[in-house]
């Protein structure tokens, strides 16, 4: 495994808290309590032991943390990510006399990866030199504080599709017991003035926000990351893609599948198309904009004159599908992946990528079977 970057992640000994990630090819450095623990990664299908050691809370020296017993003591890990690492989550727990902690998400990506600059409060006075506004795409890793308000500045160019994609609460699970209980991340994004163009800080039913935008003009532009009410805590830590990164949101679909994954045949499909269709009229047709319809109910389209004109000037799309593989690569932009005679799926695809998940929930359920038949 090839060395090249090192990063911090705090977790707490009982329960894993925080949550990062890394690159391919990435060594990291996390800070843990006391000996006789031991830590693994469960990456794909593979096994990493790692060799854990700790230190308390309190002898990090810093102002902002607060006395949390639930969170009293820093677990510090040496993780090591190999080059051929697929991207995904990961999990992180330890193993102690009183059993395993809770999973820590760790993510690795493909992105440059990146860490917050203290200080970085908006007023606060900057670092001599000031780092270099970075350069898209890159993945970006911090933590907030009580009161903290981190911005991080990078270079865009005019016209430019940004989608900044947040991980923050799917990184950090939420403790009862530990005030004040879990991370709620707003994004912001302001210009070189300081002047907010955009801001987000949910994405439809998922707390961690998605903020899509379009860049006014080339220029240097700040990303302002906060809690929605300035709570912090030690795990309040934040994971953020930035970059032009695939994200369809203008297609509308309806129906089932049955379970063989052939699309099934739906009621309405006139009035659901021009529902949709007068939707993204009011909003203005872009071209990108369509409905994902059965197969069988082709033969049932009576349209009305105005959706069926902007079909044939492709302002907007029908896509007719059979089965759920066509939908998924209509919705992800990604090949579905055909099953091998030998049950693989190709390399990339979704169906690789779900398969692989699967694997890894099988390799953990069998890893937990033989620690307690030893036991």
């Amino acid at each position: 495994m090839r060395r090249v970057a090192r990063e911090a992640i705090a977790l707490a000994p009982c329960k894993c808290n925080g949550g990062a990630g890394a690159r391919s090819e990435t060594e990291l450095v996390v800070e843990p309590p006391g000996a006789g623990l031991d830590a693994f990664v469960i990456a794909d299908a593979q096994l990493i032991r790692l060799d854990a050691e700790g230190r308390t809370a309190e002898d990090v020296p810093d102002g902002r943390q607060q006395p949390n017993p639930q969170l009293a003591d820093l677990v510090s890990l040496h993780v090591e990510v190999a080059a051929d690492t697929p991207p995904g989550p990961c999990e992180i727990r330890l193993l102690g006399p009183a059993g395993l902690t809770n999973p820590l998400a760790f993510h690795v990506g493909r992105l440059p990866e990146l860490r917050e600059f203290e200080p970085n409060n908006p007023g606060a006075k900057p670092p001599l030199p000031p780092p270099a506004a970075a350069t898209l795409p890159f993945t970006l890793n911090g933590q907030i504080l009580p009161g903290d308000v981190d911005r991080f500045r990078f270079t865009a160019r005019r016209s430019q599709p940004l989608v900044i994609r947040c991980h923050a609460r799917d990184l950090i699970p939420y403790l009862a017991d530990a005030v004040p209980g879990w991370f709620q991340m707003v994004v912001a994004l302001r210009d070189a003035e300081g002047g907010e163009v955009a801001w987000a800080d949910d994405f439809r039913f998922s707390p961690d926000p998605v903020l899509c935008f379009r860049i006014p003009r080339d220029g240097e532009y700040d990303l302002e990351i906060r809690d929605a009410i300035y709570r912090g805590r030690e795990d309040f830590v934040y994971r953020v893609a930035i970059g032009e990164i695939p994200l369809r949101q203008g297609l509308a679909l309806t129906g089932s599948v049955n379970q063989h994954g052939a699309v099934q045949p739906i009621g309405g499909v006139n009035e659901k198309i021009e529902g949709f269709f007068d939707v993204c009229a009011d909003v203005g047709l872009d071209g990108a904009q369509g409905v994902i319809i059965p197969r069988v109910n082709v033969a049932n389209l009576m349209l009305r004159s105005d959706v069926v004109e902007a079909v044939r000037a492709q302002r907007f799309h029908i896509h007719a599908v059979g089965s759920v593989d066509e939908t998924i690569a209509l919705l992800s932009a990604l090949p579905a992946g055909a099953r091998a005679a030998d049950g693989s799926y190709p390399p990339g695809s979704v169906n690789a990528r779900v398969q692989g998940a699967l694997d890894r929930l099988s390799d953990i359920a069998r890893s937990f079977a033989a620690r307690s038949e030893r036991a």
